[in-house]
């Protein structure tokens, strides 16, 4: 079924005539209001010469406008690219060149950006107005022209975790097996209030935030502008949530804000993590805290639909959960046979809303997928009861002195010492240019340096292997991340080279 016929196909029946789609500060649109939006605006977009199969890139704030925008794009078999409004010349340099856009959206926000940037230039550009509200009665009803599963719907951008930002392609295919969860566990449905505080660029925020509520007749409250913490707590109590989906920096954050209101936290039905491994032990103090718990989920920018997510009747602490509906999973070593249970494997999946691949890179692409299953990069184990557990990425488990060593393992356990407020490891040679740990941290208390790292390692020695150990601890004010709140290794990588480039070992 076509996503904008899955959406909207069903939503000008009289049951949904004033169910609430969009709720934000100020506002609210209905799924009736909503079609005759998008109606208004895709025959917008056809006067201007869109076209199906054309590439139309949306930059603006998160706003009903880049919404009903971005609907109209597929609704008439347009290809959708919706960017960050944190992409700076690089970023948007390598947009333009891998889509060669017909149209541009924007706003007023970004305009300073897209004249900033020599390869948009060209490109003619369409403002992101607000659609007129009293011409709604007048408007022609929506048609939504058909588009098979093998034509593209949009595009997603990576976070750009380990480089440069990188496309991603995503058709029309049916991903209805993979909204059960959100029915089944998150309880979606209408009426049925979802705030996410991620943007909508990302495949996080676009899936989870976007798609999937409004597949399901729920309500989506947006917030424009990028949140600070003092928003969340604000916005919490304006939407009043049923279902929040945020990261685990954005959790930890929220309990070691003095000013974060617990009673709001306490009132949300369920919370949803992912982004990155949510901790056990900073989910045991949200339970704590809250009285609730956080689904932590599993996913990626080729499969952006979970892949993996606690179940209603939850998991062990530090646990990824099950597969999730729609989603099929493979552990495989470095030779490609499968590892045995409790064994650490690279993670392939077979996905009903698979990517199609990465715009002008086939060969990445190709070298990722084997026989429909693709290499996720991501390294996990499966306990004998079948719940599985990630431990970081193909790069992140890597011999020390001859020893296996899971730079993941040593941050969690780091964070559990109550020293720290953030902490990342990497790997750096010594002079004799062997490979050792590094751990980057961010304290969390005031004592001086040499203080609070013989602290550290007197913690570390007694929970983590000798060849675990860091040989070196560098401290930092806060920890280098994407826009999405990743950590950015690449970055941190060259921040520790810079550190200890002019040290003896």
């Amino acid at each position: 079924m076509n996503i904008i016929e899955r959406i909207l196909g069903n939503k000008g029946s009289p049951s949904f005539r004033d169910s609430i789609a969009i709720t934000t500060e100020q506002d609210q649109l209905s799924y009736l209001q909503l079609r005759r939006c998008v109606a208004i605006c895709a025959s917008r977009l056809q006067e201007t010469g869109i076209q199906p199969g054309h590439c139309v890139v949306l930059l603006g704030r998160d706003t009903p406008d880049l919404v009903i925008h971005f609907l109209a794009t597929l609704a008439i078999g347009a290809i959708g690219i919706i960017v960050s409004t944190r992409f700076g010349n690089e970023e948007l340099t390598i947009v333009a060149e891998e889509n060669q856009p017909q149209l541009l959206i924007h706003d007023d926000s970004t305009l300073p950006s897209i004249l900033g940037c020599p390869a948009l230039a060209y490109v003619p550009r369409l403002d992101l107005v607000t659609v007129d509200g009293q011409a709604l009665d007048r408007v022609a009803p929506l048609t939504i022209i058909p588009r098979s599963e093998d034509k593209l719907a949009f595009r997603l951008y990576s976070s750009g975790t380990t480089g440069n930002v990188k496309g991603i392609n995503h058709g029309h295919k049916d991903f209805s097996r993979a909204l059960s969860y959100h029915r089944d566990v998150l309880e979606l449905g209408p009426g049925k209030r979802t705030f996410c505080t991620s943007k909508l660029p990302f495949a996080y925020a676009m899936i989870t935030g976007l798609l999937a509520p409004l597949s399901m007749g729920a309500n989506l409250c947006l917030a424009p502008d990028w949140l600070q913490l003092a928003d969340v707590s604000k916005l919490l109590k304006i939407f009043h949530p049923q279902v929040v989906y945020s990261t685990p920096s954005l959790f930890r954050a929220l309990l070691n804000d003095p000013g974060t209101d617990r009673d709001v936290l306490s009132r949300v039905s369920h919370y949803t993590s992912a982004g990155e491994h949510l901790p056990g032990d900073l989910l045991e103090h949200w339970q704590q805290a809250t009285n609730t718990t956080i689904h932590d989920c599993y996913g990626c920018s080729e499969a952006p639909f979970f892949i993996l997510a606690v179940p209603a009747e939850g998991a062990p602490p530090g646990s990824s959960g099950l597969p999730a509906p729609g989603a099929e999973l493979r552990l495989l070593d470095h030779t490609g046979s499968p590892v045995t249970t409790g064994e650490t494997g690279q993670l392939w999946i077979h996905h009903d809303f698979l990517a199609t691949g990465y715009p002008g890179h086939p060969d990445a692409w190709n070298n990722r997928l084997r026989n429909g299953w693709f290499d996720t990069g991501d390294l996990f184990r499966q306990d004998a009861d079948g719940f599985w557990y990630h431990c970081g990425r193909e790069d992140s488990l890597t011999k020390v002195a001859g020893q296996w060593v899971s730079l993941p393992e040593i941050e969690e356990t780091s964070m559990t010492s109550g020293l720290l407020d953030e902490a990342a490891a990497v790997l750096h040679p010594d002079r004799d240019g062997l490979l050792r740990v590094v751990l980057v941290v961010v304290p969390g208390r005031q004592e001086d340096k040499p203080t609070l790292d013989q602290a550290i390692h007197h913690y570390l020695e007694q929970h983590l292997a000798r060849w675990k150990r860091p040989k070196w601890i560098v401290h930092v004010t806060a920890l280098p991340r994407t826009h999405t709140g990743k950590i950015q290794r690449y970055r941190l990588k060259t921040l520790v080279e810079d550190r200890l480039l002019s040290k003896s070992d």
